[in-house]
């Protein structure tokens, strides 16, 4: 049993709408329990803590330019999709960094391990 869960005393000869509050404060505190102990979701492997939506704005800027660069073979194209390109990896490495900076700075000692791991 967990030890910061205990039932509340239920009421002698209840009626409904007591009996309805004692089981919802009883379902709460549970709830409230879980929610502290437990994580909410396992996060997918594909999942990156460091995505952002400016990101997701520069990879379909990327991938247009050079689509259309292979569409339209010109110079001018190809160094528009270069400049793109170098703009959308320049923006991850960026975002990886400040991502594992703040990690770090935030490090536990329950989580350092975690660190060693992704270092």
């Amino acid at each position: 049993m967990v030890k910061g869960f205990k039932v509340p005393a239920a009421p002698s000869c209840p009626t409904p709408p007591q009996l309805d509050d004692w089981m919802s404060e009883s379902l709460n505190r549970l709830v409230a329990l879980l929610k502290e102990h437990m994580p909410e979701s396992r996060p997918s492997h594909h999942s990156k803590p460091w995505w952002t939506h400016h990101l997701s704005v520069l990879r379909h800027e990327y991938h247009k330019a050079a689509s259309v660069a292979r569409n339209h073979d010109t110079p001018h194209m190809r160094e528009i999709a270069g400049t793109s390109k170098a703009g959308y990896f320049k923006a991850i490495k960026a975002a990886k960094n400040k991502h594992w900076s703040s990690f770090l700075l935030a490090v536990t000692p329950q989580s350092l391990w975690t660190a060693k791991r992704f270092a």
